[in-house]
This record gives structure tokens, sequence and C-alpha cells, in this order.
């Protein structure tokens, strides 16, 4: 809750939710060092560990990064692949190469755990997985289109189980998982050995 500046009595979220140019002004000052009060910092605190921050310049202008993420995929992996980004995308870059660096461990840490017990770790729970032949079609096969393979996995959750059309539709229709309707914070396309 905040108890100063034009927001008095507001809770961090309602801010959020009502005024990115607020938020990206309380981000650059912290960012910038300069005086701010303890309210203010905690929220400048809330923002980057909830929103990344705010995008002030580009096609995404007055958007928090991963609400940006969410939308549009193939924009922040340009972003992150710039070798000298300006000073505009310079911390936008390096929260999605952070992001990916995540994902990619989680993803990792999962498929490892999954490979060694047989169990996927969800929310601090094991459970056993399914009995399935390799070959069956229902373990490799989309859960929403049931024609083409599975492609990718959602993040932060790890569940495989849609193609990569149906992963786009599905982010872009509710953001949510399919399987356990956590909230999609990015699609990772995945690959498997044969």
């Amino acid at each position: 809750m905040l108890r100063c500046g034009r927001y008095t009595g507001h809770s961090f979220e309602h801010v959020a939710a009502e005024d990115t140019n607020y938020c990206e002004w309380v981000l650059r000052a912290s960012f910038e060092g300069k005086k701010l009060p303890r309210d203010l910092r905690a929220f400048s605190r809330y923002l980057s560990n909830t929103h990344g921050g705010v995008l002030s310049v580009g096609k995404y202008k007055g958007e928090f990064y991963d609400e940006a993420l969410r939308i549009d995929p193939g924009y922040c992996d340009w972003a992150s692949s710039l070798e000298d980004p300006g000073p505009g995308l310079k911390s936008f870059a390096k929260y999605v190469r952070q992001q990916k660096h995540t994902a990619e461990s989680s993803t990792t840490e999962t498929t490892k755990s999954t490979e060694k017990t047989g169990t996927t770790r969800t929310t601090g729970t094991t459970s056993p997985s399914p009995k399935r032949r390799r070959n069956e079609p229902a373990a490799q096969t989309c859960s929403v289109c049931y024609t083409k393979p599975v492609e990718c996995a959602f993040v932060p959750c790890g569940h495989v189980s849609c193609c990569l059309r149906c992963a786009r539709l599905v982010d872009g229709a509710d953001g949510r998982c399919p399987i356990c309707r956590l909230e999609i914070a990015m699609t990772q396309r995945i690959f498997f050995s044969s």
C-alpha cells in the first residue's frame, strides 16, 4: 500500500494496473539513484520483481516487460539478440535473456527429474507419471488440436502439451496453460532427440 504521493492509499497492484507512466517514472527515479520515500522504493522493488520494468521506447512503449514478453515473444527474441542495444532497450534485453535462461533451466531440471525418477515436479510435489508405451499417440499429440506432435513447453509450469500453432493460439487467447491453468509467461519451443 502506498502511503505517499499521487496514489496514497492504493495497493501496488492497483497502481501498476492503472498507470504505467507513473510506474516508469518510479523505476527510472530509483535506477538513477534519486532519493525516494521508503514506500516508493518498495514499490520500485515490487515493479522490478513482478514486471521487470516498463519499456520506454519501441513498439511496446509503455508496456511492462513481462507483458511484452507474453504478447510478442518474437519481438523479445529480437531485442535480446541485439549486440549493443540502446539505453531504452538495454535493461529489457537483459530481462528477456534472464527469463529465457530461467525458463531453460526450469525445463532442463524438470526433464532431468522426470528422466531419473519417472515423476514430474509441480509446485513442490511429485506424482508418478502415467505408464505409456513409447510410441503411444496420446503421449506425443497436441492436447488442443489432437493432430500435430507436441513442440512447446509453457513457462513457468513446464507443461509440454501443444504444437507450436496451438501454443500460440492458447497464449494469445487467454494466456493460461490448458493443463494446469497457470498463467503463461512465455512459450518455449522444444526439440526431442530421436
